[in-house]
């Protein structure tokens, strides 16, 4: 416990000293000035804007996965159309698609429909991509729906949207939790296709805004021979952990064990 915790210990208490205090023995000690100086230092170069970028860019394609990949899963599940069941097939042929392989053509496709710098050049591959696994997840469990339950609703008259929301939601709600909150935490851990070329900070997402706040600080220490701000770091990196504690608190409390 303490082994893991030490990490996280030095991280915060080196986020708030100074520079005169971080160069004192020992480094972990507690600072003889504390200081907000470094956070106020992170949040002036973009972090709020990355940030709210991520936020909107994660929940969306947690929303828009699981929401077409479990429609998805019911027409193959339920439908005896070959056209519905081949469509399953379809999303396993995408594992053997490398997201790599696509990042040229979706630039060209993002800039020639108008999404190029856009939120939304980054939400839909990254939509696209999770879809895979989660309507291969959302099937087995539909599958394990005995048939009779599906039957004598339809019987009752209800429609396929009716069937979805009073007996497939509710019965795999568990499977609908876990997967919405792994293709958020994947969303916004996605530094492969925010890589493309902006212009401005509002197509940028968390993960490449942090990367572009790491390369300035060490360009920082090459113009200064070395000499740079770890304080700083610091400070972003507690700022980064802060989101991803919390939503492992949350499947915690869900019994998802993510």
């Amino acid at each position: 416990m303490v082994l893991a915790a030490f990490p996280v210990y030095y991280i915060v208490v080196t986020s708030l000293k100074t520079q005169a205090d971080y160069l004192k023995p020992p480094p972990w000690a507690f600072p003889e000035k504390w200081t907000l100086e470094n956070y106020r230092a992170v949040l002036e170069s973009g972090f709020l804007r990355y940030f709210s970028n991520s936020v909107w860019v994660a929940t969306t394609v947690a929303i828009a996965s699981v929401a077409l990949s479990l429609l998805v899963a019911y027409g193959v599940v339920r439908s005896s159309s070959r056209v519905f069941r081949g469509s399953f097939y379809l999303f396993i042929l995408g594992f053997a698609i490398p997201a790599q392989a696509t990042v040229i053509s979706l630039y060209t496709l993002a800039r020639s429909v108008g999404l190029y710098d856009t939120l939304w050049a980054i939400t839909l591959p990254l939509t696209g991509f999770a879809m895979p696994v989660t309507v291969i997840v959302f099937s087995n469990f539909l599958r394990e729906i005995p048939p009779a339950l599906f039957e004598a609703m339809a019987i009752e008259g209800a429609g396929h949207l009716t069937i979805l929301r009073h007996l497939v939601l509710p019965l795999s709600l568990r499977a609908v939790l876990s997967m919405g909150l792994f293709n958020f935490i994947g969303a916004w851990n996605a530094l492969l296709f925010p890589t493309y070329p902006h212009r401005e900070s509002r197509g940028k997402g968390f993960a490449y805004g942090g990367l572009g706040f790491y390369r300035t600080i060490w360009h920082q220490c090459s113009c200064r021979h070395g000499r740079c701000n770890p304080l700083r770091l610091a400070a972003h990196r507690c700022l980064c952990l802060r989101p991803k504690g919390n939503l492992k608190r949350f499947a915690g409390r869900l019994g998802l064990g993510l």
